[in-house]
């Protein structure tokens, strides 16, 4: 569960982390709660989201030493101009002394804007945040602030554009009594791509983690490889964290592996 990859910052991150979109108040905290319990290591949290108040909450009750918990947040677009206030008031939600990864959620504007990317690489300078980076970028705003500032951003990418109904990936599922979204999510842990499953409070992380504990045999890796064309393809090789988010479907039984 705490597998890690580097950062362009230095820092690592768990590959395996928990979303928390859609999720609020007690129910959040306990979800979280029970996540650190099982051995989560990283939270993925927003502004937008509304839930760094009950995200960091869980943190610091957890008694687990801060340093061992990734703790994302993300800025929202309409926040542009305003990135220090906005991270201030963040940390004063969660009650944490800095976020190891802060993100710009979606592109202010439609736009790369390289202004509110110098005030990113000021708060990691100054310690708030550990790492930086963007979320919903196209690789070419993404080049836009490499060019502008001579920093590149961690990358955030959702997996919306992965054929779940794609042949390869169903009989892969079939084959270790899964569906193509945990063989999908399975194969990027593998492959050192950071995934954030979304909390189903109705199943709680604790069955999210029993679905994860797949682990696909090589032949069927290699396999799923030669079809790549159903994965968007291009973002990792530019910007060295992906994460991608999907929620995990229910039921779920564990085939023979």
């Amino acid at each position: 569960m705490t597998h890690t990859i580097p950062l362009n910052s230095g820092t690592t991150m768990p590959v395996l982390g928990l979303g928390t979109w859609e999720t609020s108040g007690e129910g959040t905290y306990h979800a979280v709660r029970l996540a650190l319990d099982l051995g989560y290591r990283h939270l993925d949290t927003a502004t937008f989201f509304g839930n760094e108040a009950p995200v960091g909450r869980a943190v610091r009750n957890s008694g687990i030493d801060r340093a061992e918990i990734f703790v994302t947040t993300k800025m929202p677009p309409a926040d542009a101009g305003r990135e220090r206030q906005t991270l201030q008031q963040s940390l004063r939600e969660s009650g944490l002394d800095y976020f190891d990864l802060w993100l710009v959620h979606w592109p202010p504007g439609g736009a790369a804007r390289a202004a509110t990317w110098e005030k990113f690489i000021d708060a990691r300078r100054g310690g708030a945040v550990h790492a930086i980076g963007v979320s919903n970028y196209s690789l070419a705003q993404i080049d836009e602030l490499s060019a502008a500032t001579g920093v590149t951003p961690e990358g955030w990418a959702p997996l919306k554009s992965t054929d779940l109904a794609a042949a390869v990936l169903t009989d892969i599922a079939d084959r270790h009594g899964v569906t193509a979204a945990q063989v999908v999510l399975r194969w990027h842990i593998q492959h050192d791509v950071v995934v954030i499953p979304k909390i189903h409070l109705t199943t709680a992380p604790r069955a999210q983690h029993r679905r994860l504990r797949l682990r696909l045999r090589l032949p069927t890796l290699a396999q799923r490889d030669d079809r790549n064309r159903h994965h968007r393809p291009g973002l990792r090789a530019r910007a060295r964290a992906v994460v991608t988010r999907q929620p995990l479907p229910t039921p779920f039984t564990e085939g023979p592996l």
